[in-house]
């Protein structure tokens, strides 16, 4: 929360993620949900103010099951679901088959991997408001490329992970995310 006379501002967010790994399957699961509102008060004349409210809300669910093809293939299922007010998403969803390729051993997996995802497959939108391209909903082709590094050592933990996403029809555009986290253990 913050605040001022003119101005305020809440917000919520939460994160939840899950995974259960052994050498014969490995299973992900994620929530994430936030809610942010404002309100903004300026004088519209010497004697009257106007106040604005916005809310913006954005939400997701994915999960990934791959089941082991070796110590170091996999093979699986992926999807995701999600919606946005910002990105003008009522509900967007994905489902795609994916191979993965890990550098360390899955016996490894619940201290170290480096592993390389990829998956193609369909995803359909469906939008709050007209996009500026005409459309209130479509379905297209994407496939994705995803290179992830996880280690939970007696010290803590770190992630790093970038994602590659390209939509077959608009191929100009690819869309590359980064993420990263670090936590370490003090006592």
């Amino acid at each position: 929360f913050n605040g001022q006379e003119s101005t305020s501002d809440h917000s919520f967010s939460g994160n939840l993620s899950a995974s259960r790994i052994t050498e014969a399957w490995k299973l992900e699961l994620s929530l994430y949900g936030r809610d942010y509102r404002s309100r903004y008060t300026y004088a519209l004349t010497e004697t009257a103010d106007t106040t604005i409210h916005s809310t913006t809300q954005s939400w997701s669910a994915s999960a990934r099951e791959v089941g082991s093809l070796g110590p170091h293939w996999s093979a699986g299922l992926q999807g995701a679901v999600s919606g946005s007010t910002s990105s003008n998403t009522d509900v967007k969803a994905s489902v795609m088959p994916a191979i993965e390729y890990d550098v360390f051993p899955y016996a490894q997996s619940t201290r170290r991997q480096l592993r390389l995802n990829y998956a193609v497959g369909l995803e359909t939108a469906r939008y709050r408001d007209t996009t500026i391209y005409y459309k209130t909903a479509e379905t297209y082709f994407k496939h994705q490329v995803d290179v992830a590094l996880g280690l939970r050592q007696p010290w803590g933990s770190a992630s790093l992970s970038v994602t590659g996403t390209q939509f077959w029809n608009d191929a100009r555009n690819p869309n590359v995310d980064f993420y990263g986290s670090l936590s370490v253990r003090l006592f």
